[in-house]
């Protein structure tokens, strides 16, 4: 990097700035992952703390853009985090982090930098959270006219994603209107514009928003294609849908007995990261004390009356 240099900075002196925070776990769909990517973080953060309390040092240095003479860390958040965290402990040591200093830069280029260092962690950052900065970086470059083609090579995906990537895109240039070529709208601005005029043309719920308020690559690009999004933000909605599931549930087990059901919902939430377990049919079998024989025969004649109870009607 140009006008840059290695220095001792002091943390007190430098802002994390939650646009710069390009890691995003919200973002990661599996629940099972997402828990353990958070965990992760909390523990990393641990773990440098305690080195500095044990008399270690920060060996790794951070990168800070000097905007306006404001210092913005773009990469090494979680190391000024605990520095931070280390001084609040001992508020009259001289602690200094390491960083390479990058002078006369915008907050444009800041930002953009620290989608590109997210992007740069490798296993340490999900494939979702390098997608949805990769995403970033060009809504505020304002390239919006990419091919799909292109998108493949960038985003290094199939074609499926690099055309809900395309389907995006367009959602927000059409959003954005004369604005959408204006470079002279800053970061933050494009990013408070862009939201309301979204929502004033698509039904998006809060989950289509990432943790910077960028709209979510597939749910907006869902939203531009007219498919209906799922409401999972609307408590009201959850309970009605939570009480309806839950009555079709318990219709089903009525109907097809204990033993399908089971078997039924093992193999349909297996494999989807839903935190469901169910035991296999024969050890449920043999702890409830069923011969496979019996279970057939009393579900069998359960689904034949309830047919006929049916019928009825």
């Amino acid at each position: 990097m140009s006008d840059s240099s290695f220095t001792d900075l002091d943390p007190r002196e430098l802002i994390l700035d939650r646009y710069m925070q390009a890691r995003d776990p919200e973002l990661i769909k599996n629940n099972k992952a997402r828990e353990a990517q958070i965990k992760k973080q909390e523990e990393q953060d641990k773990d440098i703390l305690d080195d500095l309390l044990n008399g270690g040092e920060i060996k790794l240095p951070i990168v800070v853009f000097e905007v306006d003479g404001k210092l913005y860390v773009v990469d090494g958040f979680h190391r000024t985090k605990a520095c931070l965290a280390y001084l609040k402990k001992h508020p009259d040591s001289y602690l200094k982090v390491k960083a390479n200093l990058v002078k006369n830069r915008t907050y444009q280029e800041a930002f953009i930098e620290a989608q590109a260092m997210n992007q740069g962690h490798g296993v340490g950052v999900s494939k979702a959270e390098v997608n949805q900065s990769i995403f970033r970086s060009l809504l505020i470059q304002r390239k919006f006219e990419l091919s799909v083609s292109d998108l493949q090579a960038l985003f290094t995906c199939s074609r499926g994603h690099a055309n809900h990537v395309q389907k995006a895109l367009k959602a927000c240039s059409e959003a954005l209107g004369d604005d959408a070529c204006d470079m002279s709208i800053d970061v933050v601005k494009l990013i408070l514009m862009l939201r309301p005029r979204l929502e004033s043309k698509y039904d998006l719920t809060k989950s289509a928003w990432d943790s910077k308020g960028v709209p979510r690559i597939r749910r907006l690009a869902d939203a531009y294609s007219g498919k209906e999004l799922p409401i999972e933000d609307d408590q009201d909605v959850i309970k009605y849908r939570t009480a309806a599931l839950e009555a079709d549930l318990l219709k089903h087990i009525d109907n097809y007995g204990d033993g399908i059901f089971r078997e039924a919902l093992r193999k349909a939430v297996r494999g989807r990261g839903l935190g469901v377990t169910i035991t296999k049919k024969a050890k449920w079998e043999q702890d409830h004390g069923y011969s496979e024989d019996e279970q057939y025969l009393q579900e069998s004649d359960e689904y034949e009356k309830s047919q006929l109870e049916d019928y009825r009607f």
